[in-house]
């Protein structure tokens, strides 16, 4: 055979491999490409197309305290529930436990335990998780929780009738939350609520077809109704006039927006609402614009009192949370509310800016209750930078604020780019000092919470805890306790000098920096100091490498432990007399 076609003579038969019909060709497998696994210098790419992709780094949450079995336990059953709830892969007593073995053991598990692993369900498999399976397991009275934001399948159905409970179960329920479910029908949610005869809170947040059937069956089979939540919803005048005549008088919780009037007192008849303790309702209801429509009408009404900001106290005298839907608040507005009464204010997340008076006037008379504040746009009145002022001053007196979020969409008014610093930088600086020594903190002390986005430069000296380090009460040991902290988008003087000072607020867990010129370095020396952090916002961060933005606790890792090797070879080279080798790469 002429030896270049040897290779292909079988027995003197010249061979053909593409003949045989057990032969496939070799296949390539398929990768998918993305800017964290490219070869590409795909930073230089990034930072001259302004290409923002969600770069959130996270880990394991650190728990908050000792594990105790229960802890461990409820972990371990959210971790492997499909593995549990399968036919023949869990032996009880050396034999394989049929399918549904959950529903015997299940009984036997305390409440509150049991709503502790539907919650991790919920988070953790709420993608795939079907009916069935919520109607077999997690329907636990008194609290029926069917989050439609979590779970898909509740997201996507529009009958409910799969999850009505039994009747035993059924009037023992007295809460009901069923949240963004945009294709649940009004009939499917007042088929529901007519079984559940005990009823007192209800939360129907994005059920966008609720309507008139639901709040029918609410009034006719649910006497005991203390509170709702109808926000994102098809409620309008006659539907909440309805529920306010039914339940208005033993009413605790009251939240619903994009309701209109043309006669706020006739709607809001009774002349006080004493129980009501968290409000969400249109502010427009308050500042006299109801009046401006108003139309004559013969109705009886018990009002004696006019439905105003000026008259708040005397209307709500037990408001504790207050969420005025898009207020549109006309300058020199005063709002009367009740002294040291008020825990949560939350003020133009959506509308036109608020005056700063009409806020400093609020948080004055709130100073020995107010724990949370959240602001949007605010305007400033009566010269450059005053009013921002006198609102700083009245938050230094804020001796129990755990929560601060000043947040603007889009472009904010010059005022407040220039001076809303004036509002809280001293009041999370040092002049807090004389409170510190009495039972108060300066908010970054104090808060648990911190969330600032404003359209204008952040200075890091806002977070420095030294200068009160040696007041009294205070020693170096101290560990501040804030939690959260979120500067997105923020311009910030002397990120170094930021690095440095968050990293001594040792007991935080979730950090936004997105948008910012932190660097890789300045986030590693963050997390040497913050031991419980386990979410990163690093998103269009430039000065952090694009491969390391959603891995930025494994590169950390990989840093420090070969920095920690390359000292512990110098040292052996040093005590051996020898000159330590050097590492490759």
């Amino acid at each position: 055979m002429p030896g270049s076609a040897s290779g292909l003579y079988v027995n003197g038969v010249l061979s053909h491999p593409s003949w045989n019909p057990s032969f496939r060709p070799a296949k390539r497998a398929r990768t998918n490409r993305s800017v964290f696994n490219s070869t590409d210098d795909w930073d230089e790419l990034v930072a001259s197309s302004q290409l923002s992709t969600a770069s959130v780094s996270t880990r394991p949450a650190r728990p908050r305290g000792l594990q105790t079995l229960a802890v461990c336990a409820e972990h371990a059953a959210v971790r492997n529930f499909k593995r549990l709830y399968e036919e023949g892969k869990v032996r009880v007593e050396g034999k394989p436990a049929e399918k549904g073995w959950w529903e015997t053991e299940w009984e036997d598990m305390p409440d509150h335990l049991r709503l502790r692993v539907r919650e991790g369900m919920y988070k953790r498999y709420g993608g795939v998780l079907k009916l069935d399976v919520i109607r077999d397991l997690f329907i636990i009275a008194p609290h029926l929780d069917f989050p439609g934001d979590l779970v898909a399948a509740l997201s996507t159905a529009t009958t409910l009738k799969a999850l009505h409970p039994p009747k035993d179960i059924a009037v023992s329920v007295t809460s009901l939350r069923l949240r963004h479910c945009p294709q649940m029908t009004d009939a499917a949610v007042a088929g529901l609520i007519s079984v559940l005869p005990n009823l007192e809170l209800l939360n129907l947040k994005g059920c966008s077809l609720v309507a008139g059937k639901t709040v029918d069956a609410l009034v006719k089979r649910c006497p005991k109704l203390k509170g709702f939540n109808l926000k994102q919803t098809k409620i309008r005048e006659a539907e909440l006039k309805l529920l306010l005549d039914a339940f208005g008088g033993q009413l605790e919780r009251l939240k619903v927006d994009g309701v209109t009037s043309r006669n706020v007192e006739e709607l809001f008849a009774l002349s006080t609402y004493p129980k009501i303790t968290h409000l969400c309702i249109p502010a427009y209801f308050l500042d006299g614009a109801g009046k401006r429509n108003k139309v004559p009408s013969t109705a009886q009404s018990d009002r004696d009192v006019p439905f105003d900001w000026a008259h708040f106290s005397q209307i709500f005298s037990s408001v504790t949370h207050l969420y005025p839907f898009h207020p549109d608040i006309p300058v020199n507005t005063v709002a009367n509310l009740a002294p040291g009464t008020l825990q949560k204010l939350a003020l133009n997340l959506g509308g036109s800016p608020v005056p700063v008076d009409f806020i400093t006037g609020i948080v004055h008379s709130q100073t020995a209750s107010l724990k949370s504040v959240h602001l949007g746009h605010v305007e400033g009145q009566r010269g450059p930078g005053r009013g921002f002022e006198e609102l700083g001053m009245a938050f230094k007196k804020c001796t129990k604020m755990e929560d601060f979020r000043w947040a603007c969409e889009g472009k904010s008014g010059q005022d407040m780019q220039r001076y809303s610093v004036e509002a809280y930088g001293e009041a999370m600086g040092g002049p807090w000092q004389s409170t510190l020594k009495v039972s108060a903190m300066t908010l970054p002390l104090m808060l648990l919470h911190l969330h600032i986005s404003l359209s204008q430069r952040f200075y890091p000296n806002v977070l420095i805890i030294e200068p009160w380090e040696a007041e009294e009460g205070v020693g170096s040991s101290f560990v501040p306790p804030l939690e959260s902290l979120s500067l997105p988008g923020a311009s910030i003087e002397g990120t170094p000098r930021l690095a440095l000072y968050i990293a001594k607020y040792r007991n935080l867990r979730s950090l936004d920096l997105s948008g910012t010129a932190i660097t890789t370095e300045e986030v590693y020396m963050i997390l040497d100091g913050c031991p419980l952090l386990s979410r990163i916002d690093l998103t269009s961060c430039r000065g952090v490498s694009v491969r390391l933005r959603r891995g930025i606790f494994e590169a950390w890792e990989e840093d420090r432990r070969d920095k920690s090797g390359d000292v512990a070879m110098e040292a052996e080279g040093e005590g051996s007399g020898r000159r330590p080798k050097r590492r490759r790469g």
